[in-house]
């Protein structure tokens, strides 16, 4: 504007104020024809920055969102080994209780065996009337069982933890490599 002003000043003379609308017309179309498209050139390169800038922060924002998919999907992967991992403990910590039991209630029957003859009535694991033979069969296969299901048990819970060493190893590495793509 003040460029404007110089250039008129030094063409037409510094201090020769006009008298007549029209010349103050003339003066102010002279302004309107220089600063107009300075401004808009001005304002139409700062409209195409804002949306090539817009654009910019748009790709990185849709970067970010895929990102942040990503790890929330590693994040629901590791919770879903985890949580069969615990699952998995707690039918752990049942079977050995039951085996407890089972193994207590084994050594009573033979304690009774001992003292009685192996016809004698006891009770059975599920309450039923059994001779002492019988109900310590029962027991017996009971515990072959639980430790059965125990073996099948522990084999899963390593086969989770594996599956749980090799799915965090994963998302660290994808999520090395995302921070080294954003570093680029």
């Amino acid at each position: 504007m003040f460029g404007a002003l110089a250039l008129y000043c030094w063409k037409f003379g510094w201090f020769q104020l006009a008298d007549t609308r029209e010349a103050w017309g003339q003066f102010g179309d002279y302004f309107g024809g220089i600063l107009n498209p300075i401004i808009s050139a001005a304002a139409f390169y700062w409209l195409a920055s804002s949306i090539l800038l817009q654009k910019q922060e748009l790709v990185e924002t849709r970067a970010a969102l895929e990102d942040t998919q990503l790890a929330q999907q590693e994040l629901a992967d590791t919770t879903l080994i985890t949580a069969k991992l615990n699952k998995a403990n707690i039918r752990l910590s049942v079977i050995a209780s039951q085996l407890v039991h089972s193994r207590t209630r084994e050594a009573g029957l033979w304690e009774q065996a001992k003292n009685f003859p192996s016809g004698f009535p006891t009770r059975g694991l599920k309450g039923n009337s059994l001779t002492i033979k019988d109900a310590t069969q029962e027991v017996r296969e009971r515990v072959l069982s639980l430790e059965e299901d125990e073996q099948k048990l522990l084999a899963e819970i390593e086969e989770l933890g594996k599956q749980l060493i090799v799915d965090v190893h994963v998302t660290y590495a994808r999520s090395v490599k995302r921070r080294r793509r954003k570093e680029n």
